[in-house]
């Protein structure tokens, strides 16, 4: 019920912790009928589960002042200290741009290094090695995407 083709209008139920931040920023403003879905909205909210699965927690709690957060035009830093993997860091840094037209898309993401064998496989291993399994879904789902927005 909450999916949506792209150009069409936005729901207004949204989850503060994997929502986009042109998506907080209309909700707070009340223009979520000027909003319309984008690949850019679903890049976010994919880099958002990404931390997830590299550092075993949220980046945002659902706090109340989440949504302001978000809204903010300030930049999302990665902790090191969480996501200690300088091609999963540098992934993230890519999706997670606040700006819509900045962020990496889905064809950018499925070049990148770290889905395509750019770093050292010991490294990788001792760093993610609970997600190189997933790591070949995730490239094969992600390529999936592409082939069905394309068509």
């Amino acid at each position: 019920e909450n999916a949506r083709r792209a150009a069409e209008p936005i729901s207004m139920r949204v989850s503060p912790s994997y929502c986009s931040p042109e998506l907080a920023r209309a909700v707070l403003s009340k223009t979520t009928d000027r909003l319309r879905a984008t690949c850019a909205l679903d890049m976010w909210s994919f880099g958002l589960i990404l931390f997830e699965l590299f550092s075993r927690q949220p980046f945002f709690a659902d706090k109340p002042d989440t949504m302001q957060q978000l809204a903010s035009y300030a930049e999302l830093e990665v902790p090191k200290d969480v996501v200690d993997d300088v091609q999963a860091r540098h992934l993230l840094k890519k999706v997670l741009v606040k700006n819509h037209l900045d962020r990496a898309n889905v064809q950018a993401v499925l070049k990148h290094a770290y889905l395509c064998g750019g770093m050292d496989t010991i490294q990788r291993e001792s760093s993610f090695g609970y997600l190189q399994q997933t790591q070949t879904q995730l490239h094969s789902l992600l390529t999936e995407i592409s082939t069905q927005m394309r068509n």
